[in-house]
This record gives C-alpha cells, sequence and structure tokens, in this order.
C-alpha cells in the first residue's frame, strides 16, 4: 500500500485522478458521525478515476464505532464503506463492495425496497441499477481478478 502523502512522489498512474478519488474518499468518509478524524491514508488498489480502494486510520466517536480503520471505495462507481471485520485486504473490501451493490441492484430489478440495503447516493430507479449492474460487472471480471492475482501489480 501507498501512504497517501506519498501520491505525489510515487510512481502511481493517472495521480490527478487519485488525487481527486482521495478527495472524495476523505469527504465521503467524514460525512458519516461515527468517524471525527481521519488519522492516516494508503491506497490498497488504483486505477485512476475507474477504482480507488482507501485504507484509512480514524478516530472513530466511539458511540456508534470502534472500528480505528475503514475501507473506501471510491470511483466510476457509487462510493461506499466497507468494515475491517468483513474485509482484511483490498480483495476482500471489493468483493464486499460488489455484494452490498448487488443486493442493491436486484432489489431495484424486482421493486422491492431498498431500506435494508446499503444507501447508495442514487434513486432506486431500474435506470440506475442498470447502470450500476453493469459496472458492476466490469469489477468482478476485470478488476477483482488482478487485486486478487497480485494485489500491488495495479499500483505501478
Amino acid at each position: 500500500m501507498i501512504n497517501i502523502l506519498d501520491i505525489g512522489n510515487s510512481e502511481l498512474e493517472y495521480k490527478d485522478e487519485v488525487s481527486a478519488s482521495l478527495q472524495e474518499a476523505q469527504c465521503y468518509l467524514m460525512r458519516h458521525e461515527w468517524c471525527t478524524a481521519i488519522e492516516a491514508g494508503w491506497i490498497a488498489s488504483s486505477f485512476g478515476y475507474i477504482l480507488n480502494i482507501f485504507y484509512f486510520k480514524i478516530i472513530p466517536d466511539h458511540i456508534s464505532c470502534d472500528d480505528d480503520f475503514v475501507w473506501i471505495i471510491v470511483g466510476d462507481i457509487p462510493p461506499a464503506y466497507i468494515d475491517i471485520i468483513s474485509a482484511t485486504n483490498a480483495f476482500e473490501a471489493l468483493y464486499c463492495y460488489i455484494h452490498l451493490m448487488d443486493e442493491w441492484v436486484k432489489k431495484v430489478k424486482k421493486g422491492d425496497s431498498t431500506d435494508e440495503c446499503f444507501p447508495i447516493n442514487a434513486p432506486p430507479k431500474r435506470k440506475y441499477a442498470k447502470m450500476l449492474e453493469s459496472r458492476l460487472k466490469i469489477l468482478k471480471e476485470d478488476y477483482l481478478p488482478i487485486i486478487n492475482g497480485n494485489p500491488l501489480a495495479e499500483l505501478t
């Protein structure tokens, strides 16, 4: 993993896109009341604007959250957090992400309520479900195998 403070000096491709994704991830994380501050962060996987998986050390509020670390996934997809109990590495974080988003897509396509699903920043409409479904297909087929096969391959 690459420390977020080292993006400028790293060999990362698409540094501007990764920096923009980092800002999005930090803003998304700080919108949650269970995160009072971000202490440190790392890029676990980076694919430019398409997909970035960050790992953050946070100061939790200790009322609703005791985790000191959290995964944040951002890109050309809805942002999401994954707790460290559900995922111990970038592959598991992306796998959990895909599962959470798949649940939302299935509910929307069936016309069921999404109230019990992970909250997504899009209305529960079929057109958004189809858009997300196509992105999830790409994540499953293209990005998940890369991360599983060589976790650092995508960073160079």
